[in-house]
C-alpha cells in the first residue's frame, strides 16, 4: 500500500462503519494530498520530501481521525438506520405493496368473483348486519342450499318472499333423469299449503299444486295426428302437432284442475324468486369494482325459476285434456282452455325477467291453438276462428316487434366492452350505456399492467438481493450499499417512471373516458401491446439509469468501475429492439387507421379470440420476451464482470432503487386507477347497469307485457260478459 493509502486509512478508520462515507472521505483526502505534494514539488522539493511535508502539512493523523469522527458521527447513525431499512425493510415493503394493491384490487381477487357454496360472492360481509347476512348466506352450519334457503325462510316464517325462495329450492328434488318422483309429491305438496298459508293472496302455490299434481297423474306426448300452423318470429309459417294426454290417476288429476281454478281466483301471481334477488342485491349495496359487478351478475344469472318448467308442463297438460274432453261434447273444455290462456295473461303481465315472459308468451300459444281445437271439436266455429285470431294477433304483435328496430346496430359492438358484448340480450330496442362498464374494464386492464410491472420489478430486486448475499457469504468484505444521492433519485424517477407514465397517461384517459372509446372487446390486441411496449420501457429505463448512477457513484468514491455503455456495445440489441418497437409503432397506427372486424375465432390456450387480436397478442408477446432477453442479457454481462466489487455493490445498491420506484409508483398509481374504477361503479346504473331483472323494462319488450295486460282484461271481460250472452 502506498504511503497515501497508509495515512489515509488511519485517518478514516474511525469511519470504518460506514464504508461509503470512508471511501468519500478517503477520496477527498487523497486528492488533498496530491494536490499539496505537487505544490511542494513544485516549490523545489524532491518526490519523497514533497510527500512528507504534504503529510505533515495535513496534521496529527489521530487528531484528524477523531474530528472526522466527530463531525460525522450523527450523519452515521442517521445513514445506518436508512441502510438497515434499505436492506431489511424496503423489499418486504414492495412486496407488501403489491400484495394490499391485488386484495384490494377486486378485478384481481379472483374469489370475490367466484361464488361459494351458498350461491353469493365470496367477501360478502362489509357494513352488514348479522340479520343481512343470515338473509344472504342462510345458516351457516346448513350443508346445501336448499338447507340455508330453509333456514331463512324457518327463521322468519311470515315472510312470503323468503319462503318463496325456500321452494324454489324444494322444488329441485321433485325430478330424477327427467320424470317425477311420485314418493316426493306429498312433501312438496304439503310445502305448498305451508306457501300458500304465508302467502293466502298469490295463485302461485296453488297453481303450482296443480302442476306437480297433474304431472304425476297423467303423460303428455306429441300427436302427430293433430296438428296446427304457427307463425315464428320471422313470419314463417310451419306445421306442429298438438298434444295428447293419458291420465293414469283420475282423481289426483281432478284434484289438481280444482287446485287450478282456485288459484286463478286469487290477486298475485309470483314465485317471489325474483324478488328475494332484488332484496338481496339492495344489501350488497352499489358496486364499487368490476369483480363486484361480475358477481352481482352472476348471481342474477343463478337465480333459480324451476317452476317455469312445471307452469309450461301444466299449460301443455290442461289444454290436451280440454281437447279430449271437447272431443267428448264436455263444454267445460272451453273454461278449461281459457284457464290456461288467463294463467298466461297473468304471467306475461307481471313478469320481471324476459324468461319469464317468453314462458308466457309460449303458454298463450298453446292456450289459444288448444282453444281453437277446442271449438272445432265442439262444432263451435265462432269460437274457433276468434282463437285463431287471437293467436294470429299475439304472433304479429312479436314478429312487428322484432321487426320494429335491430338488437343493436354493428357499429355499436365496438364500443360495448367485454361484458357487453357477451352478456347484452339481442332484444330490440334495448337501450344500454356502455361507458361505465367499459371503463371499467380499461381501468382494470391497467391495474393488471400495473401489478404486472410491479411484479417484474419486484422480482428483479430479489435476485438482486439473493446476488449480493450469496457475494457476501462467498467473501468477507461485504458489498457497499450506495445512496447515489437525491438528485440522481429524482432524475432516475423523473425520466425512467414518471416521463412515460406521463406520456401515455393523457393518451389512456383519452381512449378510455372519451364517450366513444372502443371496448376491450375491439381493442384488446392495441392495448396489450401498448402496455407492453410501456413496460419493457419502464423497466429498461428504470434498470440502466439506475445502473448508470450507481456506476457513478462508484468512481466518486473509488470504487473501480467497467467502462460505459455505449450504443455501439448494445449495437444489436438495439438493432432488434428498434424493429420491434417499429413493428409496433406501424401495429398501432394501422389500428387506428380502421381496425379490421373479427373474421372467426382463434384459439390460444383452450380460449377462443376473434382472429383480429392475433397478431397484436403475437406482437405483444415479441415486446415481452424481448425485454426479458434484454435483462437476462444484462444479468449475464454482470455476472461474467471481471469487477467483483462492483458487481456486487451494484446488486447491493440497486435493490433500494427497484424497492422505493415500487413502493411510489404503486401507491399513487393504483390509488388513481382504483379511484377512477370506484367512481366508474358509482355511474354503472340505470342504462349502465347490467341487470338481467331489468331487460322487459330497457326493451321493446316491454310493449308486449303491456299488450298481455290488457290482454288478460279482454279475457276477464269476455268472462264477465258470458252469462248474459
Amino acid at each position: 500500500m502506498a504511503w497515501d493509502d497508509q495515512l489515509v486509512s488511519r485517518i478514516t478508520d474511525r469511519l470504518a462503519g460506514d464504508a461509503e462515507l470512508r471511501r468519500e472521505v478517503a477520496r477527498e483526502l487523497r486528492a488533498h494530498l496530491e494536490d499539496s505534494a505537487r505544490e511542494f514539488r513544485q516549490a523545489g522539493l524532491g518526490e519523497q520530501e514533497a510527500a512528507d511535508q504534504a503529510a505533515k502539512a495535513l496534521g496529527d493523523p489521530r487528531e484528524l481521525s477523531e474530528e472526522l469522527w466527530r463531525a460525522n458521527r450523527g450523519r452515521m447513525r442517521f445513514r445506518a438506520v436508512v441502510r438497515w431499512a434499505a436492506s431489511l425493510a424496503l423489499l418486504p415493503a414492495a412486496i407488501a405493496v403489491i400484495v394490499g394493491l391485488a386484495l384490494s384490487f377486486h378485478g384481481l381477487n379472483v374469489t370475490s368473483a367466484v361464488f361459494s357454496e351458498d350461491g353469493l360472492p365470496k367477501g360478502v360481509g362489509r357494513n352488514l348486519t348479522e340479520e343481512q347476512l343470515y338473509v344472504l348466506r342462510g345458516d351457516p352450519k346448513a350443508t346445501t342450499a336448499e338447507l340455508r334457503a330453509k333456514s331463512i325462510a324457518d327463521r322468519w316464517p311470515d315472510n312470503p318472499v323468503y319462503f318463496g325462495n325456500y321452494f324454489a329450492f324444494a322444488q329441485l328434488g321433485f325430478h330424477e333423469d327427467g320424470k317425477p318422483r311420485p314418493d316426493r309429491l306429498d312433501d312438496l305438496l304439503a310445502l305448498a299449503d305451508q306457501g300458500e298459508r304465508v302467502d293466502p293472496d298469490n295463485a302461485f302455490y296453488n297453481v303450482l299444486k296443480a302442476a306437480l299434481m297433474c304431472e304425476v297423474s297423467s303423460t303428455v306426448e306429441d300427436d302427430t295426428s293433430l296438428t296446427h300452423e304457427v307463425m315464428d318470429r320471422t313470419g314463417k309459417v310451419t306445421t306442429r302437432p298438438f298434444r295428447k294426454i293419458t291420465v293414469t290417476d283420475p282423481a289426483m288429476f281432478n284434484r289438481g284442475l280444482e287446485e287450478f281454478r282456485r288459484g286463478l281466483a286469487k290477486p298475485l301471481f309470483t314465485d317471489r324468486t325474483l324478488e328475494m334477488m332484488d332484496l338481496r342485491l339492495a344489501m350488497l349495496g352499489t358496486p364499487r369494482q368490476l369483480a363486484d359487478i361480475v358477481a352481482t351478475t352472476a348471481m342474477e344469472v343463478s337465480v333459480l325459476l324451476p317452476s317455469l318448467g312445471e307452469l309450461r308442463g301444466l299449460a301443455k297438460a290442461v289444454t290436451a285434456y280440454a281437447i279430449d274432453q271437447a272431443a267428448r261434447g264436455d263444454q267445460s273444455a272451453v273454461e278449461l282452455a281459457c284457464s290456461v290462456e288467463l294463467m298466461a295473461d297473468r304471467m306475461g303481465a307481471s313478469s320481471k325477467a324476459l324468461i319469464e315472459l317468453l314462458v308466457a308468451q309460449a303458454t298463450r300459444q298453446t292456450a289459444l291453438a288448444g282453444l281453437e281445437q277446442v271449438g272445432k271439436k265442439l262444432g263451435d266455429d265462432a269460437l274457433a276462428e276468434d282463437a285463431f285470431a287471437r293467436r294470429r294477433e299475439q304472433e304479429e304483435f312479436t314478429r312487428d316487434l322484432l321487426r320494429k328496430r335491430r338488437a343493436i346496430d354493428s357499429w355499436q359492438l365496438p364500443h360495448a366492452g367485454m361484458l357487453w358484448s357477451v352478456l347484452m340480450p339481442s332484444l330490440p330496442g334495448y337501450a344500454v350505456n356502455f361507458e361505465p362498464l367499459r371503463t371499467m374494464e380499461s381501468l382494470t386492464v391497467l391495474h393488471v399492467a400495473l401489478l404486472e410491472l410491479l411484479a417484474t420489478l419486484v422480482v428483479l430486486a430479489g435476485i438482486f438481493g439473493l446476488a449480493a448475499l450469496w457475494g457476501m457469504l462467498r467473501r468477507a468484505d461485504r458489498p457497499i450499499l450506495l445512496f447515489v444521492g437525491w438528485r440522481r433519485i429524482g432524475r432516475i424517477v423523473l425520466l425512467s417512471i414518471v416521463l412515460p407514465l406521463a406520456l401515455y397517461g393523457p393518451y389512456a384517459a383519452w381512449q378510455v373516458f372519451e364517450p366513444r372509446a372502443y371496448g376491450l372487446n375491439y381493442s384488446l390486441d392495441r392495448v396489450l401491446v401498448e402496455l407492453a411496449m410501456l413496460l419493457c420501457a419502464v423497466t429498461a429505463l428504470l434498470l440502466g439509469m439506475s445502473y448508470r448512477a450507481i456506476r457513478q457513484r462508484c468512481l466518486e468514491i473509488g470504487v473501480e468501475a467497467p467502462p460505459p455503455i455505449t450504443p455501439r456495445k448494445r449495437r444489436l440489441t438495439l438493432s432488434a429492439a428498434g424493429l420491434v418497437a417499429l413493428a409496433c409503432a406501424i401495429f398501432i397506427i394501422y389500428w387506428w387507421a380502421g381496425p379490421s372486424p373479427s373474421i372467426g375465432p382463434f384459439a390460444l390456450f383452450g380460449v377462443e379470440l376473434p382472429v383480429q387480436y392475433t397478431p397484436g397478442l403475437v406482437l405483444a408477446g415479441v415486446v415481452l420476451a424481448m425485454g426479458a432477453l434484454w435483462v437476462l442479457r444484462e444479468l449475464i454481462a454482470l455476472l461474467r464482470s471481471r469487477l467483483p466489487e462492483f458487481r456486487r455493490t451494484f446488486f447491493r445498491s440497486a435493490m433500494p432503487i427497484l424497492c422505493s420506484a415500487i413502493i411510489v409508483v404503486g401507491l399513487a398509481v393504483g390509488a388513481l386507477l382504483s379511484l377512477g374504477e370506484t367512481s366508474a361503479g358509482r355511474r354503472a346504473t340505470g342504462l349502465g347497469a347490467m341487470s338481467f331483472s331489468a331487460e322487459i323494462d330497457r326493451s321493446d319488450y316491454r310493449l308486449l307485457r303491456e299488450r298481455f295486460a290488457a290482454w288478460g282484461q279482454e279475457a276477464q271481460d269476455r268472462a264477465a260478459s258470458q252469462p248474459a250472452e
